[in-house]
């Protein structure tokens, strides 16, 4: 994480948790950015990744990317360092009643990425521009990956 801007992207984070959750709803240009850089993380997913295979979403937000992926038969974890955002995305999955296969919990990757244990596949959408070593940060992703494991 940016060290010495982690407590600020937190807040930023937490203040406008649910204006990330209108996002992936609206009409407007920017948000439809989003959607397209989700639909094409999926698309690559199911292109690359046979069904039930285990994906981390890494910084899932609200987990729309995450959902969407356990809808179509994956195994997602999806973790964000921020609770409000994690809050959310139980409640989306409750709301789709996708818990079996879609779990979120509040996780700081770079102190947590460790325990998260392995995965067929790691996405991460809007996430590795808030470290200040990508390299290590791309390293320990690499280390979660099973041997024909890829990162979106």
């Amino acid at each position: 994480m940016l060290q010495s801007e982690n407590k600020k992207i937190k807040e930023r984070f937490e203040a406008y948790q649910h204006l990330w959750q209108e996002r992936y709803y609206s009409e407007e240009y920017n948000s439809i950015t989003f959607q397209f850089r989700q639909d094409d993380c999926v698309s690559l997913c199911q292109k690359y990744l046979p069904v039930k295979s285990r994906i981390l979403d890494l910084g899932c937000g609200s987990g729309h990317a995450s959902l969407i992926l356990a809808q179509l038969g994956y195994n997602v974890v999806g973790i964000d360092f921020c609770e409000s955002m994690i809050k959310q995305a139980q409640h989306n999955a409750e709301i789709k009643n996708l818990q079996n296969t879609c779990t979120f919990k509040q996780a700081d990757f770079a102190k947590d990425y460790q325990t998260l244990g392995t995965y067929d596949g790691l996405i991460a959408l809007g996430f590795i521009e808030y470290f200040n070593d990508p390299v290590t940060v791309l390293q320990n992703m690499h280390s979660l990956l099973t041997d024909q494991g890829i990162v979106i």
